[in-house]
């Protein structure tokens, strides 16, 4: 009787544990996340150009995985007379969006500043930060600026 009481009682501390600690159940890393290319667009505004970029995430996990922010830092910015003009910014969005398993979301950034003239190339770094995994590379280098 009284082992019966012991394994009952640890049975209900174990039960206990993993609903309080859902990330024992469940681990994601980068590289269950795929993420596309970022594609840059542009709107012209009267003040100038609003230019921004946008990508996919697919959540190749079984589990959830909750966005937390977008880190932008935008190194220069390339014009069609060849002027490379330093910017040396950096811009943090938060963001909210969960994927479930199998599931694939839209993410976008525009930058906060508009630009005065059209940017050809833009020299900067991305990342995506997810409760579960951690900040992730989106995009380092020189990228194109599309039409």
């Amino acid at each position: 009787m009284r082992r019966r009481l012991w394994l009952l009682l640890l049975a209900v501390i174990v039960i206990i544990g993993l609903l309080l600690y859902p990330s024992t159940q469940c681990r994601v890393t980068a590289t269950d996340l795929t993420i596309s290319p970022a594609k840059t667009f542009v709107i012209p505004v009267l003040e100038g150009y609003a230019v921004g970029f946008s990508f996919n995430v697919t959540n190749r996990s079984s589990c959830e995985v909750h966005a937390q922010k977008i880190s932008v830092l935008l190194r220069s910015a390339t014009y069609a007379d060849g002027r490379q003009v330093a910017q040396n910014s950096e811009e943090v969005e938060a963001v909210a969006g969960t994927l479930t398993p199998g599931q694939f979301g839209i993410f976008s950034h525009t930058f906060d500043s508009y630009f005065t003239y059209r940017p050809m190339k833009l020299q900067l770094r991305i990342e995506i930060t997810f409760e579960q995994t951690g900040p992730i590379v989106v995009f380092d280098g020189e990228l194109p600026v599309s039409a």
